[in-house]
């Protein structure tokens, strides 16, 4: 008997090899999309009378882009078709436009200081995009208030980009980059919900304070 209970330790499957379920890849792919886009738009509105984005490019090719690529793919895995396709299609946006302004990629250079020229180009990239989030948000009607309001916000965005790339006002590229802030708070505070944090609308409730003789301790309940 004990050498059979012994045999089937032996059999049992260690802990460190059971089959793990997959965590939630969303919320990294919503604050992969809203903090590179917070920081974008910044850019746009030109707070501190900043014109240089190439700050920005660190973020748009490799969180912006390649952490919210992959967190698209493990949002396939799961069978979340349509937040794959979110976050694979957006991941992909933000890389292919940090590699425009790469200095090495040489795209910039290739117009030989024609802005116009490089102005309408960069127009149709956006409305390409334009399109691409008008067909996204009409996909998203059946999802939550809040994704179909944030992917309205990102299409209003892209419009008004795409007016500022044709016209050159500059002033069009301000009121998207305000849009963009919009956008990026909306997706933030998605991402807050799905990581299980509870967004801004959390309260905190039930606060107390245990004085003991020795030390404090707080006490905060999270609804």
């Amino acid at each position: 008997m004990n050498r059979r209970k012994s045999l089937g330790l032996y059999l049992h499957e260690p802990h460190y090899l059971k089959k793990r379920g997959i965590g939630n890849s969303s919320p990294i792919g919503l604050f992969a999309f809203g903090t590179t886009q917070f920081m974008y738009s910044l850019y746009l509105i030109q707070i501190a009378n900043i014109t240089n984005r190439r700050v920005w490019l660190g973020a748009s090719l490799f969180y912006g882009g390649i952490i919210q690529v992959l967190a698209g793919i493990f949002e396939l895995y799961s069978g979340k078709t349509l937040n794959a396709t979110l976050f694979c299609s957006y991941g992909g946006h933000w890389i292919s436009y940090g590699f425009i302004y790469l200095p090495s990629s040489g795209i910039i250079e290739s117009f030989k200081g024609d802005q116009v020229m490089l102005r309408h180009a960069i127009g149709i990239y956006h409305l390409s995009w334009t399109v691409f989030t008008f067909f996204m948000l009409i996909a998203s009607l059946r999802t939550t208030v809040l994704q179909i309001s944030t992917l309205f916000f990102v299409f209003i965005t892209l419009i008004f980009l795409d007016l500022a790339d044709f016209t050159g006002l500059n002033i069009l590229s301000q009121i998207g980059g305000c849009f963009g802030v919009v956008v990026a708070l909306a997706v933030s505070e998605m991402g807050c919900r799905r990581s299980g944090i509870g967004g801004m609308n959390c309260r905190l409730s039930g606060l107390s304070k245990k004085v003991g003789s020795s030390q404090s301790t707080w006490f905060i309940k999270v609804m």
